[in-house]
């Protein structure tokens, strides 16, 4: 029978878990996922294998869901926060990324040269993937750092709406279209000729790519929180035999292969379709999969949990940092493994984790009484 939240249905007294060690291990696959589409794409490998597992190409979506999910389960708890307890948590966010992030960006310009202001700004402020042309700039797969930190200012605010469906839903309705208005801005900029730096260059660069487009991801990660949270048995789709992690992970091969092949398509009809399916369908079988990890017991789940593969999982943000960009163009002047740098690329990440990345955050924290 499906079942859904109403009024009567009360939250169960259980302590809520602060930790799931399944989801560390699952930032290890995604950040893997990465470094073989790239790998592909650039021309290492044929792309007729990645094609049967489509998903890497949009597993972009399982990253923003997870971190919709993560940040608001650490912040339910704590209920409206003060305007102090507001810059505390994006000082504690912030203190997580960018110590290890200006570290690699600023190595390689000390080596290829200090990039014009807007540039360096854009990339030291996280900002530059508003901006089209910076796209590629610095560390190219930080451009996914932009949507992240705006999340990070919005979701303490967001968090007041959760409780009310209504609320919520007209807030996700007022950020999408702050998006489209903002991409009509980078369209009247670009008819007179004034949008140099690509600012919302374009509709599908602005869903792919910015905070905007991708709220979907982010609102299916917050919401499932909340019924992570307060409604600990809760049951959807409980009739069907296969466990929510199964059932979810096919649904979300399913659709990623439903919008490879509508992308493909010649059709305009078929593109529109595939962005449909990427920014409406796959986020919600995204979180499924996620809630199937979470709260069921399964040889997938006890893999991820798997203490070496949450350690990894710790390593995995240095990981997804150095791979296409400068550490791995050094990393594959010495590596001879055909495997274009993978396995020196995770031994870095985990050397700099514990020699640089976890001994900042420690220092930072407490200089700062965080």
């Amino acid at each position: 029978m499906v079942c859904g939240l109403n009024e009567a249905f009360l939250p169960m007294k259980i302590v809520k878990p602060k930790y799931f060690p399944a989801l560390s291990g699952l930032r290890v696959i995604l950040a893997s996922m990465v470094f073989l589409y790239h790998y592909a794409s650039y021309g290492n490998q044929q792309l007729s294998w990645a094609q049967i597992a489509v998903v890497l190409k949009y597993r972009m979506t399982a990253f923003f869901v997870l971190s919709g999910f993560v940040v608001m389960y650490s912040l339910i708890p704590k209920g409206r926060l003060t305007l102090k307890e507001y810059f505390r948590f994006i000082l504690t966010r912030l203190i997580r990324l960018m110590p290890l992030y200006l570290l690699l960006l600023i190595i390689p310009y000390l080596h290829v040269g200090i990039p014009e202001l807007p540039v360096l700004l854009a990339n030291i402020t996280l900002t530059k993937a508003y901006f089209k042309e910076f796209f590629s700039s610095g560390i190219q797969p930080a451009w996914s750092l932009t949507p992240e930190v705006t999340f990070y200012f919005l979701a303490p605010l967001l968090l007041n709406y959760l409780p009310q469906k209504k609320h919520f839903i007209v807030s996700y309705g007022i950020i999408f279209l702050t998006g489209i208005f903002l991409t009509f801005i980078g369209f009247y900029l670009n008819q007179i000729h004034y949008n140099r730096y690509g600012f919302f260059a374009d509709i599908e660069y602005a869903l792919n790519f910015t905070f905007f487009g991708r709220v979907t991801d982010f609102y299916v990660g917050m919401y499932l929180a909340w019924i992570i949270y307060h409604y600990a048995n809760y049951q959807f789709l409980s009739w069907l035999p296969l466990k929510k992690t199964y059932l979810g992970l096919s649904l979300v091969l399913l659709i990623s292969y439903l919008v490879y092949f509508l992308n493909n398509l010649s059709a305009e009809t078929g593109h529109i379709l595939s962005l449909i399916c990427l920014h409406f369908v796959l986020p919600f079988t995204v979180g499924y999969f996620i809630w199937g990890l979470i709260t069921e017991n399964s040889v997938l789940q006890r893999f991820l949990s798997l203490k070496w593969m949450v350690n990894l999982g710790n390593c995995s943000y240095g990981f997804y940092l150095m791979h296409t960009n400068w550490v791995q163009y050094k990393i594959s002047k010495i590596n001879i493994l055909p495997d274009g740098g993978f396995i020196l690329i995770w031994l870095v990440a985990i050397i700099v984790y514990y020699m640089f990345e976890k001994p900042s955050i420690t220092f930072l924290r407490k200089k700062l009484a965080l």
